[in-house]
This record gives structure tokens, sequence and C-alpha cells, in this order.
């Protein structure tokens, strides 16, 4: 039996790594960046999305459907020079691109009743990630949902 991260993962992993002109996708290991501070020492992680796990609850409409409603933040960054405000200009519209992308996917998907989307709870904030690297981007955060009834209706 997968668990409700192992679900939200097998979803979204796919899912990112099919926008094209992202190269780097990981999952955090809590609620820091400490996977993609490491990441990026050794090897590209440019542009890229890097997922906090994710806070979950349920969800159940009485339509014979269970969802699992995922609480999803995301950082897409992309590189950009510190001493160039065109470059981080870039940056910043190359992520959005990708954020949008993403959200698309998802939308569609829920269309089609592989997923729950809550649109009215995504934002998108912009941020600077200046670490070990220069990059700026944007933090993603919506709340979407996988269906879970074989794992309460087994």
């Amino acid at each position: 039996m997968k668990t409700p991260t192992e679900r939200f993962w097998g979803y979204l992993e796919p899912t990112l790594k099919s926008i094209e002109d992202v190269v780097y996708v990981q999952l955090s290991d809590g609620d820091r960046i400490d996977r993609l501070l490491a990441d990026s020492q050794s090897q590209d992680v440019y542009p890229g999305v890097f997922v906090i796990r994710p806070k979950y609850g349920g969800i159940n409409e009485n339509s014979g459907t269970l969802w699992h409603l995922f609480h999803t933040t995301a950082y897409v960054l992309v590189k950009a020079s510190l001493s160039s405000y065109e470059d981080q200009d870039e940056a910043y519209a190359q992520a959005e691109v990708i954020a949008t992308k993403m959200s698309n996917k998802i939308f569609q998907d829920s269309l089609e009743s592989k997923v729950y989307f809550d649109f009215n709870s995504y934002t998108a904030e912009p941020v600077e990630y200046l670490t070990t690297d220069a990059a700026w981007g944007y933090e993603i955060k919506f709340k979407f949902g996988l269906p879970v009834n074989d794992l309460y209706y087994p």
C-alpha cells in the first residue's frame, strides 16, 4: 500500500518533470530546503522546482470519492546574476511560466477528475533565494487532492 505522501509525490513529480526547461525536481525531507542546498553543491538545480513535504487532510463530500487534500508549497527557482536587474526579471518571468504550466496541468487533470484542485487556494509570491546561489522565482501555494478510496475501503 502506498502512503498518502508517496501518492502525492507519485503524481506531482512526473507532472513537474514534464514541464519544459525544468531540470531539477525534489521533495523536501521535512519543512526545510536542506536537500536543495545539498543538491545545489553537486548538480545543476536551475530552473528547478523544490516541493515541501505536504500537510494533508481528508475530504468527504458524500459523492462516493474520498480525497486526501494536500497543502502544497513549491519553490520555482531560476538562477540569475546578482548584478543585473534585467537578468533577475527574466528569472522571475521564467519561474512564473513554469508555475503557470504546473497549475494548468493540475487544473486540466481536475477537469477529468484525476485530481481535485482547489483553485481558490492558489497563490504565487515572488521570492529571492540568496544562499549558496543567487536565484529568483516564486513560492507557490495551493491545495490539491487525490482519490484515496482504496485506503479506506479495501
